[in-house]
Order: structure tokens, then C-alpha cells, then sequence
């Protein structure tokens, strides 16, 4: 009976193994292999991949389950994008997918099940470096695209500004262009680097002196970066601005399912949206969703 008991764990971790594997693939080289799951609600286990942004606080909240539900466990695999994660759910490698934007047109056809939990602000945030308090929207575009390149113009130091970007098709750069504070049709400056995870943007932002970049402010509040969070238009990013729509960029998170949940992934769905999900996602920064029936 031990051995058969090892055994089946050595099993399980081996599997969760290769559908780690199997989803950096498809994020990094996107692998035409599909993989499909075997019924891991059965098991009383789920896995959960996609969006690096999301994918931090649906841990904690995993672990918060965990803690009242003894024997059954939420995976994860290794952090990924979106789309990433929403294509390894069609193929049957993981779960549930976390994602940081609203589905494309061509998604919503799949068929999924959307659970949008909390809702985000995605700030501009500075090096200490430069001293000032805030910006208006309409001076992000000019500083991306290099016609505004001091800080000097708009009441900071007189330094060049050290622009940093996110790769194309990123759930924050989506939100910038489609609340057209940048443009698709516009190319940001050529002295911009470009960061693909959100952690490398938020190390950079830290590290480099006179810079300039864009982030979730949960995830920075999370991990006690210091660095200087600029208004917008006046506006803070707080829970009481996110919450009443004042602060003018926010963004939902959530995950998405093929069909309704059954068995442990409805119950860690449940689990979300009930008093005590709702008090982990405030300790961890962000404002709580009411579920969507």
C-alpha cells in the first residue's frame, strides 16, 4: 500500500512536470503538440496556468483553500500570457486560465466560462530619481513616442527620460491603446527598452535611474518596490478610485474555464467569490468583483 501510494505521487508530480513543460512551450515557441489532461477534478486537483499578473494572488488564494480543504490541491504551471493560457485550456493541458484583459471576439467563441474576480489599476510609476507628483494622460503618448525626452518639460529633473515599454499584444499595452493614451499606428521611441513579464518592468523601473514605466499596482504594492506612483490627471490609484471608476486606468482579472466549473474547480470558483476570497484579494491590493450570474 506505501509503495502504491508513492508510487501514484510520483506520478502526479511527474505529470505536473510535463504540463509545466508543456506550457512554456507554448508561450516561448508556441509547440503544435497538444497534450490533453486527464479529468484532474476527479483526482480533487486543477490546474492553473496564463497570465504572470494573475497568477500570484490566485496562488494565494489556492492556499487559502488548501487550508480548509485537506486532500485536494490547485496547481500551477509555470507563469505565462493570456493568450497562452486561454490556448493551453482549448488543447487540455491546464484548467483554468488567469487572464488580465477582456476576451477577443474570436475567444469569446470558444466557449468559455468568464469569472472576472477583482478589478486592477494599471499605474505609470518612476524611478526615485524623479521628483514629480504626476502627469496628465496626454503627455504618456508624446514621452513614448520621444517628442517629450526630458524631465525637465514636465517639472522634474533635467535629465533624458529612460522610457520603458511592454512587448505588443500585453494585456497593459492593449489597455493603454484601447483607452488611446498610446496609439497602435504610432512606433514608441527606439530608445525604449522592452520588457516582456511584468516582474522584469517592475526590477526595471527599481534599478534605473530618470525611468519611466507602466505596471499593475497590486502586484507593486505585493512586492514593496520602491519607487515613485505617479497620478493621472490629478487622480491616485486607490481601492475608492478603482472601486467608483475615478481613476482612469483599470483593468479586470479573472480566469476562464471550458464550460461551467464542476467538482474542485466550482468549489475553488466559490471560493473566490465568497467573504473570505474576497478578504485575501483585499489584503492583496485589489478591489473585489461581485460574481456575475
Amino acid at each position: 500500500m506505501v509503495f502504491a501510494n508513492t508510487w501514484r505521487l510520483n506520478m502526479r508530480t511527474f505529470f505536473l512536470y510535463i504540463a509545466s513543460c508543456i506550457f512554456f512551450v507554448i508561450t516561448g515557441c508556441q509547440s503544435e503538440k497538444t497534450v490533453v489532461l486527464e479529468d484532474t477534478q476527479k483526482a480533487e486537483e486543477i490546474i492553473i496556468g496564463g497570465s504572470e499578473s494573475v497568477l500570484p494572488v490566485l496562488k494565494q488564494l489556492a492556499e487559502a483553500f488548501e487550508s480548509e480543504n485537506q486532500g485536494k490541491k490547485i496547481l500551477f504551471t509555470a507563469p505565462g500570457h493570456t493568450s497562452a493560457g486561454i490556448k493551453a485550456v482549448v488543447e487540455g493541458i491546464i484548467s483554468i486560465a488567469a487572464v488580465s484583459r477582456n476576451l477577443k471576439p474570436e475567444e469569446k467563441q470558444l466557449g468559455f466560462d468568464e469569472y472576472w474576480f477583482a478589478h486592477d489599476a494599471l499605474v505609470f510609476a518612476v524611478h526615485p530619481t524623479v521628483n514629480i507628483k504626476g502627469l496628465s494622460l496626454k503627455d504618456i503618448g508624446p514621452i513614448y513616442y520621444g517628442s517629450i525626452s526630458g524631465w525637465e518639460k514636465l517639472g522634474g529633473p533635467k535629465h533624458p527620460i529612460t522610457v520603458l515599454d511592454r512587448i505588443e499584444g500585453s494585456s497593459p499595452k492593449v489597455l493603454l491603446q484601447e483607452k488611446s493614451v498610446l496609439s497602435k499606428e504610432k512606433k514608441v521611441t527606439q530608445k525604449a527598452v522592452v520588457f516582456e513579464r511584468p516582474n522584469d518592468m517592475n526590477i526595471a523601473i527599481a534599478s534605473t535611474a530618470y525611468s519611466i514605466g507602466y505596471t499593475s499596482l497590486s502586484l507593486l504594492l505585493k512586492d514593496n518596490y520602491n519607487l515613485n506612483i505617479l497620478e493621472l490627471d490629478g487622480i491616485k490609484a486607490t481601492p475608492e478610485t478603482i472601486r467608483n471608476g475615478a481613476y482612469p486606468l483599470v483593468r479586470p482579472i479573472g480566469f476562464v474555464i471550458k464550460g461551467a466549473p464542476a467538482g474542485l474547480a466550482k468549489e475553488f470558483t466559490d471560493y473566490i467569490f465568497s467573504e473570505k476570497g474576497h478578504s485575501v484579494l483585499t489584503k492583496q491590493g485589489y478591489v473585489p468583483s461581485q460574481r456575475q450570474l
